[in-house]
């Protein structure tokens, strides 16, 4: 099975907002998952982070309160020869029992259930480029059990992983929601091209591994006055070309479209 065909349209939120996750994991047509560390919201998805700033277990939910049991992944796919790598596996997640929205506007999920492999932050080696965190929330089958393949993924095994096999042996079905953000291990060349009356204009920005960039989508026109557009920044890390572009609409997040060398 392909892992395009496990994301299906899921009509959770009364507000959709479309999950532009990387390209590996199939076309983005899941609904926004709500990731928060500490005050610091994933929004727009693809926002960068340090590592210090994730290196505890994020607080997540969804717009409005889902009903049933959900699991979590949260995944690392660019990490080289180890293929993936498995940043947490939680069961057992539900919407808070009163169903109302935090400070941040979404409804935690919460579980009292113990993780599958716990949660680990973000190490992304030196001077690897951009790594993509991705976290997918799949409604949890009744009767669910670890895949036999896989009852060995627990921190601090956690290289080596295959989210589709995982998926197809353990019957999730497609994936309700998700998110992303990126870490940097050292340093990243980017450059923003922004369009002018008549003219392009290229501007390199040096982004810091400890640093956290929001790609703004805004053009200046003619008249000097600042219209929403489409703005593209292209990050160059070793090994990896990353080009994030903004979707404009309504209830819209950043979009990544994700070319590796």
């Amino acid at each position: 099975m392909r892992f395009s065909q496990l994301l299906a349209p899921a009509a959770v939120f009364a507000s959709t907002v479309v999950a532009q996750i990387p390209a590996q994991f199939g076309a983005g047509a899941a609904s926004n998952l709500a990731v928060r560390y500490g005050t610091t919201l994933v929004s727009p998805q693809g926002l960068i982070l340090s590592k210090d700033a994730t290196a505890s277990q994020p607080t997540i939910g969804t717009a409005a309160a889902l009903k049933g049991t959900y699991i979590l992944l949260v995944i690392d796919p660019d990490a080289g020869t180890f293929a993936e790598v498995l940043h947490w596996l939680q069961p057992g997640l539900t919407s808070i029992a009163n169903g109302s929205v935090n400070a941040a506007g979404f409804v935690p999920l919460t579980t009292n259930a113990q993780p599958i492999s716990q949660y680990v932050g973000p190490a992304p080696p030196l001077n690897t480029g951009y790594h993509r965190y991705t976290l997918l929330l799949f409604s949890q089958p009744a009767n669910f059990s670890v895949p036999s393949a896989f009852a060995g993924f627990k921190y601090p095994n956690i290289t080596g992983f295959n989210t589709a096999n995982f998926v197809k042996a353990a019957g999730l079905g497609p994936v309700v929601a998700a998110n992303y953000f990126r870490v940097i291990n050292g340093t990243a060349n980017s450059t923003t091209t922004t369009s002018t009356a008549g003219a392009t204009v290229s501007t390199p920005v040096s982004v810091a591994g400890n640093a956290t960039v929001t790609v703004k989508p805004t053009t200046t026109t003619a008249a000097g006055t600042t219209a929403a557009a489409t703005t593209v920044a292209a990050f160059k890390g070793d090994g990896a070309k990353l080009a994030v572009g903004s979707v404009l609409g309504l209830a819209l997040g950043l979009s990544l479209l994700g070319v590796f060398a």
